[in-house]
């Protein structure tokens, strides 16, 4: 087995695992002891958010634009990056609104552990607004490969 399996290298991967920590750190109940996991799931949300939404929106932003004949100028490159961002923001919290019609009224547990995953995902989507820079993702996503890369070789 592959250490990139367990050791991420690329942003897209460390988001993921973010977000799938900051949905369950949502069910962590321990109120009164030790870490404010709310909090760190909240820091999780939008790192993750930031990792997928930016790694999604730049694979759209990349598809418009491999239609176009011309290279790409800055101006060019961020207008691809924001319309991807925007894309996938908007599904997102489409998503999000679709799940609060269906879940609302089902108890008191129930709207409480959903709004904190309401949370999470506005949170994400936040995350996923702020990789709309281009150059502040690809050098995001330079430092987890070279921190990756570095306890790879560590280990190894």
């Amino acid at each position: 087995m592959p250490l990139t399996w367990i050791i991420p290298t690329s942003l897209l991967y460390l988001g993921a695992v973010f977000l799938v920590l900051a949905i369950v750190l949502v069910f962590v109940d321990v109120p009164g002891k030790g870490v404010p996991w709310d909090k760190v799931g909240a820091w999780f949300a939008v790192i993750g958010g930031f990792g997928v939404g930016g790694a999604a929106g730049g694979w759209l932003g990349r598809a418009f634009s491999s239609t176009s004949d011309s290279v790409l100028t800055n101006g060019q490159r961020f207008t691809a990056q924001a319309v991807g961002v925007g894309v996938v923001g908007a599904i997102v919290l489409g998503l999000a609104l679709w799940a609060y019609s269906r879940v609302r009224g089902k108890g008191i547990g129930t709207k409480t552990k959903f709004k904190s995953l309401l949370v999470v995902f506005v949170l994400a989507v936040v995350g996923t607004v702020l990789s709309a820079i281009p150059e502040i993702y690809g050098w995001a996503d330079g430092a987890v490969n070279w921190a990756g890369n570095a306890v790879i070789a560590a280990i190894r």
